[in-house]
């Protein structure tokens, strides 16, 4: 998945993944999601991941 090919709008994804699951999809680091969690650009991540890494 590239983030760059995210449009705006877009369903966001499912709400089953984590930070860990969208850091592998992406091909980031998970303090990377998590900054995009911050953002605002990914609001599905499971509660109580927190986007944080380990």
């Amino acid at each position: 998945m590239d983030v760059a090919a995210i449009e705006p709008g877009a369903a966001p994804p499912p709400s089953w993944l984590t930070s860990a699951e969208v850091a592998i999809a992406t091909g980031v680091d998970r303090a990377t999601v998590a900054s995009w969690c911050a953002d605002g650009l990914l609001h599905a991540l499971k509660v109580g991941d927190g986007g944080q890494a380990p």
